[in-house]
């Protein structure tokens, strides 16, 4: 053992203050959250917009996915209702969240086909007439944009939500393809260091299940590359699992000349049949997606999701494992001051974007950190991880704690909240 790792070894004995690498902040993450402010389920249990932003902020989480819906902003042509947006913003400025922007929902007055819509297809899904989606666009980067003078707060927009699902969007590759260059010319003419991301694709569409092509058809436009400036869509764990998904999407971009795209994953869920097994992947399965080298990747969502659009939020918490998404969240439906499982795990996890190098204590952890299997946590175990820190192997015996196949900093953590058990 060296004398530097002896002394290490001699102050966690002997004043229990443990030491993390500069070198596991070298590589930014961002741990996101979706969340649609404010939560309908949360205002109906008298959850004010502002502790529904601190109980996203304690998570621990650096960013939110929202959207900015048109149709409520201006429901009538020239007339915009900003004061919500407004606030939502303004309260996640005050808390330092970070918000990534989906600016979705065709007002009825604005659809490019006044046949599109009515009991079948809302109207919202419908293709937006270019000329009033532009000014929209250029309202809202205007008073939103980074450097623009307003409230200088939004850096990422992203141009719908899954449009390549005809419940999101009615329209078709090329009505949408014309929508997202019109945003990013804007919105770079506006404020040139924004960032803006296509409208992310289902997980179903990167792996074209239904054999339509709408993403190859989208990629091989004249011009892709110039009308988004992040590549971006969703991974759910019951669809596929992320080594076979980041494979199929290498290949899509690198066969357009897309591969240079920084890539970011704004929905996801490891879609766990129960409340203990979503706890225990959390940790292991952001991993695995950030070791795609992806920089952001959003955990979807804050409370229990149901498969059905349900009043009864009890319904939902006891059934969400049982639903074909299976995407339990980090809080109860019908209590989101009730904290899950995952809840632990995700804030343990976002631990990684804390800047100190020296930590006290962390809340309880889900798996142990016994690397030599004496059936105690302790100093030994530290030392077995050290040995192995950003080493490739996986298991217990080699300090890989959550099994994703690298030592890292992640493992530590694990190490650490079950010291001393």
């Amino acid at each position: 053992m060296s004398i530097i790792k002896a002394v290490i070894l001699f102050f966690i004995f002997q004043f229990e203050i443990f030491i993390i690498p500069n070198s596991l902040y070298a590589q930014e993450r961002i741990y996101g959250l979706h969340a649609d402010l404010p939560m309908p389920l949360a205002s109906q249990q008298g959850i004010s917009l502002e502790e529904q932003i601190d109980i996203i902020k304690k998570t621990g989480t650096k960013m939110v996915r929202l959207r900015m819906s048109w149709d409520e902003i201006e429901k009538i042509q020239g007339q915009y209702h900003w004061n919500q947006t407004d606030d939502i913003l303004s309260l996640l400025k005050i808390n330092d969240l970070e918000p990534l922007m989906i600016i979705r929902d065709t007002p009825y007055w604005a659809k490019s086909d006044s046949n599109c819509g009515g009991l079948l297809i809302k109207d919202k899904i419908c293709p937006p007439k270019l000329t009033d989606w532009g000014k929209f666009i250029q309202k809202s980067v205007e008073r939103y944009g980074y450097q623009t003078g307003g409230l200088a707060y939004i850096r990422y927009w992203e141009i719908w939500n899954e449009p390549n699902s005809s419940l999101m969007f009615s329209g078709t590759v090329d009505e949408y393809f014309d929508i997202l260059k019109e945003a990013n010319l804007i919105i770079h003419n506006i404020d040139p260091s924004s960032k803006v991301l296509n409208g992310g694709i289902t997980h179903n569409g990167i792996l074209n299940s239904d054999g339509n092509n709408w993403v190859d058809n989208l990629l091989k436009k004249q011009g892709i590359a110039q009308a988004f400036d992040i590549f971006n869509f969703h991974l759910y764990g019951a669809v596929d699992n992320p080594e076979n998904t980041f494979n199929k999407v290498k290949n899509l971009l690198n066969i357009y000349n897309l591969g240079l795209k920084s890539v970011w994953v704004t929905e996801t869920n490891p879609s766990e049949t129960s409340e203990e097994s979503l706890a225990a992947v959390m940790s292991s399965w952001h991993q695995r997606i950030f070791n795609q080298s992806v920089k952001a990747v959003f955990f979807f969502t804050l409370p229990n999701w149901c498969q059905k659009d349900t009043q009864d939020p009890v319904w939902c918490d006891q059934n969400v494992y049982t639903t074909e998404r299976r995407i339990g969240g980090l809080v109860k439906a019908s209590d989101f001051r009730t904290n899950t499982l995952a809840y632990v795990s995700y804030k343990n996890m976002t631990g990684e974007n804390i800047t100190p190098t020296l930590i006290i204590s962390l809340s309880p952890a889900i798996k142990s950190g016994d690397a030599n299997k004496d059936n105690k946590v302790d100093g030994l175990d530290y030392v077995i991880w050290l040995n192995h820190y950003n080493q490739s192997a996986t298991g217990a015996g080699y300090g890989d704690f959550n099994n994703s196949g690298k030592v890292d900093g992640l493992d530590y953590v694990i190490w650490l909240n079950n010291y001393g058990k």
